[in-house]
């Protein structure tokens, strides 16, 4: 060493990663191997966890103190994949779909889907809207030459199930393909607009695939203020199947709620008349549908009664947490399948929920089983 040069000094500590580096990279565990990760949040999952208590489990139980959210959304497809294989499951709970069919008999059908995010929704949903369908063909003897008119309600719910939709008709036998019937979209409010950002302007894109050709499909686009609303609201009216999502009203991304930063005296309204949310984009008080701020609308709630009624049309309701803040719908879900229990005041037909929020269905939280105060 040469003495002229110095002490060696000591090289500088390793900069520690960012999060978002070390999902870009992979993640790195601090006391279990990935495929411990993996198998322990899938057991975790089908217990119906929430995110919270998913990170909460992580760190406290398992010694994972870097696991975060962001982890459960990075490893989505992968934890799925995980569950499908080495479980045989399919992400459905139907011990807990079953108990549900049972608790409010007038449901045609109920799907629990133990997921953290939108995706694996969309993906049941897809299926059960292709079930549909195919009932439908039975049930009418319809061939290729016969029309199914499906209405949307919603926005980023319903847009990723459009998407797994148009992925689940690809995936038809061709000759299946060849003999059904022509699919025409009807977009039911100005959010699912041809015009909105997230509305079948989008959608429509999805339905552009080569592979969907021997398919007939057509989007009709919500116009309230055209000449022809009339014949648009009349068609709407003959939807054989409506999708629609729900709102919270104390949520700021959903319809309502959204207006306490937009039209305070609007949502000021509201409230004092007990919206709890929406159904179809429409206002819902625990007495029934409201009159108040009803937006532009190819259907009301009443039309949605009257198609149920007469059995001309099925209403599929997706229930999960808010897709922006993941915030739970439980007071409007509550709301709805109060009203449930009398055939007069039912809204929808199909019910696509969540395994968290069927679970406060049918077990209250520890806050509703506390006696109130005196």
């Amino acid at each position: 060493m040469n003495p002229s040069s110095g002490p060696i000094e000591p090289p500088p500590p390793k900069r520690r990663q960012s999060q978002r580096t070390l999902a870009r990279k992979g993640a790195r565990w601090d006391t279990h191997t990935h495929a411990e990760i993996l198998e322990i949040v899938a057991k975790l999952l089908i217990e119906g966890k929430t995110n919270r208590e998913l990170v909460a489990h992580m760190h406290d139980a398992e010694n994972e103190p870097s696991f975060t959210p962001h982890h459960l959304y990075h490893l989505e497809q992968e934890i799925w994949s995980y569950l499908t294989f080495k479980f045989s499951f399919d992400g459905r709970d139907r011990a807990m779909g079953a108990s549900l069919q049972q608790a409010y008999p007038t449901l045609k059908a109920v799907v629990v889907v133990c997921g953290v995010t939108v995706a694996p929704f969309a993906i049941h949903a897809a299926t059960h809207i292709i079930d549909s369908i195919d009932s439908w063909l039975v049930a009418n003897r319809a061939d290729e030459r016969a029309v199914y008119r499906i209405g949307l309600y919603g926005g980023r719910t319903i847009k990723a199930i459009m998407q797994a939709l148009s992925e689940a008709l690809i995936a038809i036998d061709e000759d299946k393909k060849r003999h059904y019937p022509k699919l025409i979209f009807h977009a039911l409010s100005g959010a699912t607009s041809l015009h909105h950002i997230s509305g079948p302007s989008q959608y429509f894109a999805y339905f552009e695939n080569p592979l969907l050709a021997p398919l007939d499909i057509e989007f009709v686009d919500f116009a309230p203020l055209h000449p022809a609303f009339g014949a648009v609201r009349a068609q709407a009216l003959g939807c054989n199947l409506v999708l629609t999502s729900i709102g919270d009203f104390h949520d700021e991304h959903s319809v309502f709620g959204s207006l306490r930063l937009t039209n305070l005296p609007a949502w000021e309204e509201l409230r004092q008349a007990q919206c709890v949310g929406d159904l179809a984009q429409l206002p819902v008080s625990s007495s029934g549908p409201l009159s108040l701020h009803l937006p532009p609308s190819a259907l009301q709630l009443r039309d949605l009664r009257t198609m149920l009624k007469s059995g001309s049309a099925r209403v599929m309701a997706f229930v999960t947490p808010c897709c922006c803040c993941g915030q739970p719908k439980l007071a409007i879900l509550k709301t709805l399948m109060a009203l449930l229990q009398d055939s007069a005041h039912q809204l929808f037909s199909d019910l696509l929920i969540d395994r968290w929020s069927a679970t406060h269905l049918l077990r209250p939280t520890i806050y509703e089983r506390l006696p109130p105060r005196k």
